[in-house]
């Protein structure tokens, strides 16, 4: 007979084996991961709870996975693990909104933790929620005493790009209402950033700085994406702010790393 935890764990490792190459498990092993985490149940609800989210979440089942973390934060609510799983969820279902609100959740709670500041930082070089990030900075130095972790290049990057805006007198919630409405194009559309640049181009008469966006697409889609967003800026009430910044989508060939997806595994 298999013993819980030995279950649980060998759930959960198969299911991080399937996250972590962003492939979905074929129909019958679906049902049979199913069937297993049923069975844990009973032994450990919670640890039931947190498999099937990571199951929804390889079936991009994004409205599930919502619903199953905020009853797993109704058992655990000062979980930073928990808080950390749906981030990391929320992320991989191009959420990045989202993820940064339950990243900064888990900082609250853990507080000296680098990984969850480079999560962070990884998430604010393109929803451009800064102020999160000083936040973070400000928690993180407090609890550990180590000033030096301002030097990190993922953490810097991100440090820099809140200087950047201060420099031009563009507000962080100002920028990210930019990228809520990307998001939502890229959401409507099956599309998701890879990464993506900031340019001065207000020497050239448009927005002060512009985000292009990298996508892997060609260049038809790109346009309609394009075209999306300039609909989108109207529906989300930008138009003030256009003279200050502008979110363009291009393609993503030669243009800069990748964004780094989570390449850590969900826990419990």
């Amino acid at each position: 007979m298999v013993l819980p935890q030995t279950m649980m764990s060998s759930v959960l490792t198969e299911l991080n084996s399937f996250s972590s190459s962003d492939r979905a498990p074929d129909p019958f092993t679906t049902i049979r991961l199913r069937r297993e985490i049923s069975k844990l149940k009973n032994s450990d609800f919670i640890g039931s709870l947190l498999c099937e989210a990571i199951l929804l979440t390889l079936e991009k089942n994004y409205e599930e996975v919502v619903k199953t973390f905020n009853s797993i934060l109704e058992y655990v609510p000062n979980d930073a693990d928990m808080y950390e799983n749906f981030a990391n969820s929320l992320s991989r279902l191009h959420r990045l909104n989202e993820a940064q609100s339950h990243y900064m959740s888990a900082i609250r709670i853990v507080r000296g933790s680098e990984q969850l500041l480079r999560e962070l930082s990884n998430h604010v070089q393109i929803t451009f929620g800064t102020e999160d990030l000083i936040e973070a900075v400000d928690i993180y130095i407090k609890a550990t005493g180590n000033e030096s972790i301002i030097e990190d290049p993922e953490i810097s990057g991100a440090l820099a790009l809140s200087k950047l805006l201060d420099w031009h007198d563009i507000e962080s919630s100002e920028a990210n209402r930019f990228y809520t409405a990307a998001e939502a194009v890229c959401i409507e559309n099956g599309a998701h950033i890879q990464n993506g640049i900031f340019r001065h181009t207000g020497a050239y008469g448009g927005p002060t700085v512009t985000f292009y966006a990298g996508l892997v697409a060609d260049s038809d889609f790109i346009a309609d994406m394009n075209t999306a967003m300039c609909d989108m800026i109207v529906d989300h009430e930008l138009t003030d702010l256009i003279n200050k910044i502008s979110f363009v989508f291009v393609p993503t060939e030669g243009f800069g790393e990748k964004r780094k997806e989570q390449a850590h595994a969900y826990h419990i």
